[in-house]
């Protein structure tokens, strides 16, 4: 049991740091071409390294706290829109637009 707790400890902390890493990457990628999706994506990357550092935070600050899976769920939610708009929106302009 403790063996498992460790994996999934080590993995949730590998994979906090691999969207640290590709939030850092698609932002320079963004500075390179100036594209906005590309700024979209990494904002995503980061804001779910956010959502991990403040989970882990509270649980060791605030143990038992009653709404830190709302305040996950709103951050779970927020990187889904950043994603979304990121690929619904093509070179500054929304699919919509393009459609009318």
């Amino acid at each position: 049991m403790v063996e498992a707790v460790c994996v999934s400890i080590g993995i949730e902390i590998i994979t906090m740091f691999f969207a640290l890493i590709l939030s850092l990457v698609s932002f320079r990628a963004y500075r390179r071409s100036g594209k906005r999706r590309l700024l979209l994506v990494s904002f995503g990357f980061l804001l779910y390294f956010l959502k991990e550092i403040v989970l882990w935070a509270w649980a060791l600050i605030f143990p038992g706290f009653e709404f830190l899976d709302v305040i996950s769920a709103i951050l779970e939610f927020a990187m889904i829109a950043t994603f979304f708009v990121a690929i619904a929106t093509k070179e500054g302009k929304s699919v919509e637009s393009q459609m009318e």
